[in-house]
């Protein structure tokens, strides 16, 4: 299959909550980077990029200390500078510059991405060198600490974005989705999972391992 991007929601109940306002002082912090890149066209599995690292902005959005991202090469990498402004409610717009470490460089331009009330993830679209794609930004806490069990573990929606896959139409882009359950204690994965096209990518009638 080729690279594919999935989203886990928890399979909670979560009262309502009050109106929130937002500011450029939300972004202050840390932020790890994920970013998916594809050219404009037609494309195959191959022709989809990645770039991660760590940004980090000041409280006014303006990008501060070391900021860099790194290409899914592992080699090409770029140094970041820019800002990014937030509206009131919680719209991110905004440039990032990208200077190319022996690479060519660019910009990384946001364009109504969303800051989540929990002031703790960034989602949208944006365009970096000339290719689009979806990106996530994850405000880093080091005074956090996870484990697999308590956090992990449990039920979860899954949604799957897959530019170009051999299991449905092969070369197309589809989707996958359903929900898939975490055994905190071991790492195992039982999943009801459905393709674009009707077929079953996983049940958990296929036993405790049915999703890895």
């Amino acid at each position: 299959m080729g690279f594919a991007l999935f989203v886990l929601g928890c399979l909670a109940v979560v009262a309502p909550v009050q109106a929130q306002t937002f500011s450029a002082a939300d972004l202050e912090g840390t932020w790890q980077v994920f970013q998916l890149a594809t050219p404009r066209g037609v494309l195959t599995g191959v022709d989809v990029r990645s770039y991660s690292g760590e940004v980090s902005f000041d409280s006014t959005g303006v990008v501060t200390g070391v900021s860099t991202l790194t290409a899914d090469d592992g080699i090409t990498s770029y140094t970041v500078s820019g800002n990014l402004s937030v509206s009131i409610g919680g719209v991110v717009n905004g440039t990032l510059l990208l200077t190319g470490v022996g690479a060519p460089s660019g910009a990384l331009v946001v364009r109504e991405a969303r800051l989540l009330t929990s002031r703790f993830t960034l989602v949208g679209a944006a365009t970096v060198l000339g290719q689009v794609g979806l990106f996530t930004f994850v405000k880093r806490d080091d005074t956090q600490t996870f484990t697999q069990t308590d956090d992990l573990g449990g039920d979860w929606d899954y949604h799957e974005l897959t530019p170009s896959t051999n299991a449905v139409n092969t070369g197309d882009a589809a989707w996958t989705k359903g929900s898939i359950t975490f055994h905190g204690d071991s790492g195992c994965t039982e999943a009801d999972l459905d393709r674009s096209d009707g077929t079953v990518r996983a049940r958990r009638s296929d036993g405790p391992v049915s999703f890895g």
